[in-house]
């Protein structure tokens, strides 16, 4: 892929919106003061069992305690596809992971989609975004007046940072990134204390993902063996010692992830708008840290699936609420809009909950959709893979999946809360069974059909979870965010897969070599061989496309004629 170029100014002309093809360049905003601001804290990998207040008591979260009791705690905040990128992309642009074609960790939302930050900058706001990104190679189009563009974010003590619309230089931090990430954030909320216009702030923490050995030492040292630290009771015992150092620093990273929490929370009410400022805590997905011998997110456990979901806006959300509804990432745009008096963009695919989060009647759906579509690397007998391909639902007291064979999974989480019997085998359960194809059939009828080839959705949905796990095993994807539009049939999937690695090699660099013109030469190859392999419906939808990103490079072109 290539390096993200950097254009200082671009989100004041260009607000997109990715509706049948479409974009549009929305007239001056108007100033909403009364508005509240919102500050939207998430972390990466951080499971809702991991703080004091919900089933480790013995990890250190003072902050994230204080955000459930001055407002709402959601028992059942699910990651539905639980992987860094399709959430990232389920949140920022409120649609299905299906729609935009962010399945797995590869791929972008494309240049003419319709973020949280357009939407929030139209209505009036002052937008801001600092942290990991993940979603992709378009975040000057994304709606963030101030965007901190941090990389490499793994490494905690060696990382680095983009100023991508103010000096547009890249800068080293050799601090714990977090903090520094916490400050930038200090410093934005800070500017825009006094003003007129309401803000909206992301700030996208690394920690508690890997690498989890690299906590700060203070916080490791709050847990030096498992009497201070239990481990969960489906933790798998021959492999205690194996994932002890893991477990131990993914807890001190999350101690210190709320002490960044504390730090904001500690600048609002300095600054006396603590109670004009909405906070959210979330995470992207869970993680399994030996629960069932496991490591790593993607699978339909309780531990991957379900996150920290915490809301609190002092005198206008009802305090201490725990909200058992089941609330999926595909709804986190819709609430944001909703908590703003912002009426959600009819392109949002999720529903709005800010009616639960404020004490009242709101959304109460039978289940959330699970999924893992797909992973780099996977090839042959996918059943032998590590983490397993599925789809599947989580309703308030069940789980249940199916996987390339079929059914594969069902758990009464009431009963069984660590899931360590599987019932799908069971003759008393057959008709519970039933009941929740019913329901993942439901959900496949609104996440993936509606924008797949009809051959997808004439296959049994074993055979489209083997087939799809097949197609999306690889990390070379240019051109992803235009394939992905186009319902492409599996033969199609096949055939361009031989074309992407006719023209560029695994590492995604062109076979061809020779600077900036073998990567334009590469791109041009590539759009006119996909366009050979098109139906005619598929050739008209990939030029539309083309023209949005034609409007896009020509509004790019004239920002950088004025710098």
């Amino acid at each position: 892929m290539k390096p993200i170029l950097q254009f200082t100014g671009i989100t004041n002309l260009l607000l997109l919106i990715s509706v049948g093809g479409y974009c549009t360049i929305p007239a001056e905003k108007e100033k909403t003061a009364a508005k509240p601001n919102i500050v939207y804290l998430f972390a990466d990998e951080h499971r809702y069992q991991s703080m004091s207040f919900t089933e480790t008591p013995e990890v250190k979260t003072p902050n994230m305690d204080r955000l459930a009791q001055e407002g709402v705690s959601f028992t059942n905040a699910i990651s539905n596809n639980p992987v860094c990128c399709p959430h990232r992309a389920m949140l920022l642009s409120g649609q299905w992971c299906y729609s935009t074609g962010m399945v797995e960790n590869n791929g972008s939302l494309a240049a003419w989609d319709k973020t949280l930050g357009n939407i929030f900058k139209e209505a009036g706001y002052a937008t801001g975004y600092t942290g990991k990104w993940h979603a992709g190679k378009y975040p000057q189009l994304a709606g963030f007046d101030w965007h901190m563009h941090w990389d490499g974010t793994n490494n905690h003590w060696n990382s680095t940072w983009t100023d991508l619309h103010g000096t547009g230089e890249t800068y080293t931090c050799s601090s714990y990134n977090a903090k520094k990430m916490t400050d930038q954030a200090l410093e934005f909320i800070e500017s825009h204390a006094n003003s007129s216009s309401p803000f909206f702030l992301m700030v996208s923490w690394n920690p508690p993902h890997a690498e989890f050995k690299d906590p700060p030492t203070d916080k490791k040292a709050l847990y030096p063996s498992s009497e201070e630290l239990p481990w969960r009771a489906n933790a798998e015992e021959k492999s205690k010692d194996k994932w002890w150092e893991d477990y131990q620093g993914y807890h001190s990273h999350i101690t210190a992830i709320d002490d960044e929490i504390g730090r904001v929370l500690h600048k609002l009410k300095q600054l006396g708008i603590d109670e004009n400022t909405i906070v959210v805590y979330s995470s992207d997905h869970g993680s399994m840290m030996n629960s069932h011998g496991k490591g790593n997110k993607r699978y339909p456990y309780e531990e991957s699936i379900r996150v920290p979901f915490l809301v609190r806006h002092p005198g206008s959300i009802p305090s201490e609420q725990l909200r058992n509804e089941l609330f999926g990432t595909i709804d986190i745009f819709p609430t944001l809009c909703g908590l703003a008096g912002i009426d959600p963009p009819h392109f949002c695919h999720g529903q709005d909950f800010s009616p639960n989060i404020h004490g009242k009647k709101g959304p109460d759906p039978e289940s959330q959709i699970i999924m893992h579509i797909g992973r780099a690397g996977v090839e042959g007998d996918i059943k032998k893979y590590h983490t397993p391909f599925y789809r599947g639902v989580r309703s308030k007291r069940y789980t249940y999946t199916v996987n390339s064979d079929g059914p594969w999974q069902l758990f009464d989480n009431r009963l069984d809360p660590y899931q360590k019997k599987n019932l799908i085998d069971d003759a008393a359960y057959t008709r519970k069974c039933k009941q929740l194809q019913g329901e993942l059939d439901y959900w496949i009828e609104k996440a993936e059909n509606p924008f797949m080839h009809s051959d997808y959705q004439a296959m049994s949905l074993k055979d489209r979870i083997s087939t799809q796990a097949l197609f999306h095993n690889k990390k070379l994807q240019p051109l992803k965010e235009f394939t992905s539009r186009l319902k492409l049939s599996p033969k199609q999937e096949s055939q361009l897969e031989m074309i992407r690695y006719s023209i560029y090699s695994d590492n995604g660099k062109p076979l061809v070599t020779g600077g900036a013109k073998s990567w334009e030469d590469a791109d041009k190859t590539l759009r006119e061989k996909i366009k050979s392999i098109l139906t005619p419906t598929q050739l008209l939808r990939f030029e539309e496309l083309e023209s949005l990103e034609n409007i896009v490079q020509k509004s790019i072109d004239t920002l950088n004629r004025k710098k």
